[in-house]
């Protein structure tokens, strides 16, 4: 089962690359703007392209990078600086009359985004239901209440949490909603960072079992200690609210006045959470996020490799043959979300510095499905479900009838 579902996330993730592609405008003479046409949605497919016409973006529309360049999320298009000019905090785009469109590659774009789009979103949704039933099946089966089940049930929650707090970004009225956009942009910069760190704290969990189990010949089975878990979760959720509260204080400290070309910007060098409710700037985007999403990843990979050359290279003394085969099952499995995890994340971040569509497809795929695999993994377990059923059967007949 799990074999069909990594191959079928492998062919969406391809058929999305397939479907999507960069375009980039650059117009160098500037002089005549006026003289271009539009390249607004209703133009491209109602409009002959020699219209004299531009396309004015409100604030929240476009995307601007420390490069001066600009990225207009609705069209799928990233523009150079000389492609376009400022009225105010309006953006004014115009491209040459010659570039011509069709209204067939229109529509096999809009189609392969509008797939894309309700496929993540269906993604999200069964990864809500499947966080959501691993959560309840983890307070009812105690089997399942240890040091490493807590982690991952945290982990559960916190990405439970972001996808809820993404699905209510989608709505037009939080997102445009200066005020909003900011809480859900500060909030979802926590939640992210916090499901790192706690799957950060599982690879070292499970970092020090197997050690203990080979280096001090002993199993562990890793009880619940409720000093250890406070620690990790002052750990975990301090740290990434630390960091949330340093980017919130950054956005709203006003920069400096920058000059660029004949142009007066302010705010330059802010995260501009309001403007599209996340990271405008690429260099707060790195500070606040990307460098320690990517520093965790890569720590998360050396414990996991130095983890299996310590089971793979050694034998526990004899008789436990049972529970070092326990111990590399769990350690593949959460091997296998780590890099869901960071094949997803480092998709996200590669993509949005890079705008390449196909990592943001690639993202999109793997990160609405880790709710499925987690259920998959972890809870689709013959046992697990056997004890749950009992539990439900046991609180069924002790319920007061009428």
């Amino acid at each position: 089962m799990l074999k069909i579902t990594f191959y079928t996330i492998g062919a969406a993730a391809v058929l999305g690359c397939i479907c999507t592609s960069v375009q980039a405008f650059i117009i160098n003479d500037t002089s005549n703007l006026d003289s271009f046409g539009s390249i607004s949605s209703d133009n491209l497919l109602n409009k002959h392209e020699s219209v004299p016409t531009c396309t004015t973006l409100k604030p929240d529309e476009y995307v601007m990078y420390p490069s001066n360049d600009i990225f207009v999320p609705s069209l799928n298009k990233t523009l150079e600086e000389s492609s376009y000019k400022f009225d105010g905090e309006y953006l004014k785009i115009c491209v040459p009359p010659k570039l011509v469109y069709s209204k067939e590659k229109v529509s096999i774009k809009f189609t392969a985004w509008t797939v894309l789009f309700y496929f993540s979103a269906a993604g999200e949704i069964l990864s809500i239901v499947f966080l959501s039933i691993h959560l309840l099946v983890f307070a009812v089966v105690t089997d399942l209440q240890n040091l490493a089940g807590c982690y991952l049930a945290s982990l559960c929650f916190t990405l439970l949490l972001s996808y809820l707090c993404t699905s209510v970004g989608h709505i037009d009225t939080i997102s445009k909603n200066k005020n909003a956009c900011n809480v859900m942009s500060v909030t979802n910069q926590f939640l992210c960072l916090a499901s790192f760190f706690w799957m950060f704290v599982l690879a070292l969990d499970i970092f020090q079992s197997i050690r203990n189990a080979t280096k001090n010949l002993r199993t562990c089975r890793n009880a619940f200690n409720l000093k250890k878990y406070t620690c990790s979760s002052l750990i975990c959720w301090g740290t990434s609210l630390l960091f949330t509260v340093a980017a919130l204080i950054a956005d709203c400290v006003e920069a400096a006045a920058i000059t660029a070309g004949n142009e007066l910007r302010r705010d330059y060098y802010r995260p501009l959470f309001f403007k599209s409710c996340w990271f405008q700037s690429k260099y707060f985007f790195w500070l606040f996020f990307a460098g320690h999403v990517f520093a965790i990843i890569f720590f998360n990979f050396i414990l996991f490799g130095i983890t299996a050359y310590i089971l793979f290279s050694n034998r526990m003394k004899t008789g436990e043959d049972d529970y070092r085969a326990q111990q590399k099952k769990s350690f593949l499995i959460y091997l296998r979300l780590a890099i869901i995890m960071g094949v997803a994340w480092i998709a996200r971040v590669l993509a949005y510095l890079l705008q390449i569509p196909c990592l943001w497809d690639v993202f999109a795929i793997f990160d609405t499905f880790h709710g499925f695999f987690i259920f998959v993994a972890f809870t689709c377990r013959k046992k697990t479900l056997m004890k749950f059923k009992s539990k439900l059967l046991k609180a069924c007949e002790s319920a007061p009838r009428r």
